[in-house]
């Protein structure tokens, strides 16, 4: 979403590949694209403190979400599910702001440019000067953003169903978490359990994970830490409304 931005709309600065809200933006930018995932969970205070953030979630199946691994040839799998599950919660109460602007990553994949138009819609501010469905044209990514891309291509729907292709670790991840069907409902992603069906007779692939008080402290850490991150954007934004602007278009 953040290469689609900075390619398809006029005048959006970037990043070279993520950059969390919590660090500062480079000048000389009018409208200026980050991507930090994890931020959802800690953005609600700065979006409703600062008039000029403005949020694109784009959600996804957590199946495939849970599939998606490190390198192409690899088995190693990056998120759980219960990260992805603190992600959309945090996002979905921000639902109704109107900066805030939730998107399924399945409809994007196979309606870019409706998509698009529903982003341009929402975020006037925002000029179109490309197509969401011609990005492969037009996209310019560093090494970092192409690697992470797994290279420039066109915008389309082939990975939506590859989770299928990785079934010990989901059967393994619902084991854990029974939840995920009922969410996988809530958002519309299947009418009830009859998929869990295609799991019969797999065996569960657990990929190892740290250990539970590890991952306690681990979390109470970030926890502070993303506080005094809020603490200091919000003292930083005030600070910035009490300096006049010599800008008669700001002003």
């Amino acid at each position: 979403m953040a290469e689609l931005l900075a390619t398809c709309f006029a005048g959006v600065g970037h990043d070279e590949h993520e950059l969390s809200i919590f660090r500062p933006v480079p000048g000389g930018h009018a409208i200026y694209v980050s991507k930090k995932p994890a931020d959802v969970k800690r953005i609600g205070p700065l979006l409703r403190a600062d008039p000029d953030l403005h949020v694109v979630a784009v959600h996804r199946d957590p199946r495939a979400v849970i599939t998606s691994v490190l390198e192409a040839a690899s088995s190693r799998y990056w998120m759980h599910f219960e990260n992805w599950a603190r992600c959309i919660r945090a996002a979905r109460a921000l639902e109704g702001h109107p900066r805030f602007l939730d998107l399924r990553y399945e409809r994007l994949a196979s309606e870019p440019d409706v998509v698009q138009d529903e982003i341009a819609a929402r975020f006037p501010f925002l000029e179109r000067a490309h197509a969401f469905s011609e990005f492969e044209r037009h996209a310019r990514p560093t090494h970092a953003a192409s690697l992470a891309l797994g290279g420039v291509r066109a915008v389309d729907a082939q990975s939506i169903e590859r989770w299928r292709a990785h079934l010990p670790r989901v059967k393994a991840e619902l084991l854990r978490h029974p939840e995920m069907t009922r969410m996988l409902i809530e958002l519309g992603y299947e009418r009830d359990d009859a998929w869990t069906r295609v799991l019969d007779g797999v065996a569960p692939h657990d990929q190892p994970r740290k250990a539970r008080l590890r991952r306690v402290f681990e979390d109470l850490d970030a926890e502070l830490r993303y506080r005094l991150k809020q603490r200091r954007y919000l003292r930083d934004l005030e600070r910035r409304r009490r300096v006049p602007s010599t800008d008669p278009q700001t002003a």
